[in-house]
């Protein structure tokens, strides 16, 4: 009966390492490196508004709540598995935030993904340095998905332009 738990265990314990390795996603409040403190609080968040599936102007302001431990919030656009930082990196006040989304780009049928996302401090350093060159050069390259794989994602909404 142990040799069954310990099994049992061992292929939970394969399969999380399967999910954060190939997904690039940890669930909500994971840990995903063996630096980080043992002592985190359960982290939960969410987007509060605008709601999903809102149709939304270029530019747009994005609520939300944040309880627990958290690292670095960002919000990030997502088309397919391409993210865009949006600034700055979310500073929550007695457990809210607002941050804002400048959608430049054109998204398939208008349509995009806001993620609010928990990042450690590298992943978060590379968003300014990211951002840094944009502002630089106007260029604003997406970042693949795999690039972010500590990314921990606590909340998405969809949205489409107005006047898509």
């Amino acid at each position: 009966m142990n040799a069954n738990r310990r099994a049992l265990s061992l292929l939970a314990s394969v399969l999380v390492s399967l999910f954060v390795g190939v997904a690039g996603l940890a669930p909500a409040g994971a840990q995903t490196s063996a630096a980080e403190p043992a002592s985190l609080a359960p982290l939960t968040a969410s987007i509060q508004s605008p709601p999903g599936d809102a149709r939304v102007a270029r530019r747009f302001a994005v609520d939300g709540v944040v309880n627990g431990t958290y690292r670095n919030l960002w919000l990030v656009v997502r088309v397919g598995d391409l993210y865009w930082p949006k600034e700055p990196k979310l500073s929550p006040v007695k457990g809210r935030w607002t941050g804002w989304v400048n959608e430049g780009g054109r998204p398939p049928g208008g349509r995009f993904e806001v993620l609010l996302i928990d990042v450690p401090d590298a992943p978060s350093a590379a968003f300014e340095a990211w951002l840094g060159e944009g502002r630089r050069t106007g260029r604003y390259p997406g970042i693949r998905q795999a690039e972010v794989r500590e990314a921990a994602i606590l909340d998405r909404r969809s949205y489409q332009l107005a006047g898509s």
